[in-house]
């Protein structure tokens, strides 16, 4: 039995189970390497596709992701604070209200969340797959884009 690693999907494929369903482009890793991948995603780490062609684990930044995540959160907070709400959360509740200005409110701050999050998960995809280090505070909020205007 040979064991493969397929980067397109991050998924592990069996040669007696999977047979000619083994992904173009998997690459061909040992029993122990296998299990030393399990181990370690066991453990709170993730596999990503190393620079030697092989499957490697990556310690997760989670208390510095965490961090982050809530600078993010609190960053779309406050435009809708701004605006009278008690969060974003609240005032996207607004999309589709009756009342224009509080539609057009909810709809702004809905998508400035949405470009924001897009924007941080891909940093954090970048980090988590060693393309980038974790960013400052300052760094993550200057590629974030700028409150959006009151309607």
């Amino acid at each position: 039995m040979t064991i493969h690693y397929a980067p397109s999907n991050g998924g592990f494929y069996h040669s007696e189970i999977h047979g000619d369903a083994i992904p173009v482009g998997a690459v061909e890793i040992t029993e122990e390497l296998y299990q030393s991948l399990l181990e370690g995603q066991a453990a709170g780490n993730t596999i990503v596709f190393g620079v030697d062609g092989l499957p490697a684990l990556q310690a997760l930044p989670t208390q510095e992701m965490q961090i982050l995540t809530t600078v993010v959160q609190e960053y779309i907070d406050v435009p809708a604070k701004e605006w009278g709400y008690d969060d974003a959360k609240s005032a996207v509740t607004y999309v589709g209200d009756p009342f224009m200005q509080f539609h057009l409110e909810g709809t702004a701050i809905q998508a400035f969340r949405s470009t924001c999050w897009q924007i941080s998960q891909q940093i954090r995809a970048d980090v988590i797959a060693a393309l980038r280090p974790i960013p400052s505070v300052e760094q993550l909020l200057s590629e974030l884009p700028a409150p959006p205007a009151r309607p």
